[in-house]
């Protein structure tokens, strides 16, 4: 075998290869996109989850008569705010999903459409 033969037989398999595997890593790039909203999304889960927390500690310790009024208006407020930017940031996460959402599916849409036209030619 000489050397140009080589090179062409590497060239094509190396050709082939990439073609191979493109989807397949293409996928796994998606899937870490959806980890990554995840991910996300569940900081901000357990980051409200804290707000509301430490709401409800206020609202006792003011109760209880632990804390003065105008701590407690404060400090409420504070966590109120707080709150109101964690679920914005989770609706904004959201959306970004949605959006992401699409992309993916119509592969899939169009996988499942050649799918159904290969059996339909099968039948007929």
């Amino acid at each position: 075998m000489n050397t140009e033969t080589l090179i062409i037989t590497l060239a094509l398999s190396s050709a082939v290869l990439v073609w191979t595997l493109w989807p397949l890593l293409r996928r796994r790039q998606e899937n870490s996109h959806l980890a990554e909203y995840l991910k996300q999304e569940e900081q901000l889960r357990v980051l409200y989850d804290r707000v509301l927390t430490n709401v409800r500690d206020l609202d006792e310790d003011y109760d209880t008569g632990k804390i003065t009024e105008d701590d407690y208006r404060q400090e409420r407020d504070l966590w109120v705010q707080r709150g109101v930017q964690v679920l914005k940031a989770m609706d904004v996460l959201q959306a970004q999903m949605q959006a992401a959402a699409p992309q993916i599916n119509d592969d899939d849409d169009e996988v499942e459409a050649a799918i159904a036209r290969y059996k339909q030619g099968l039948r007929a």
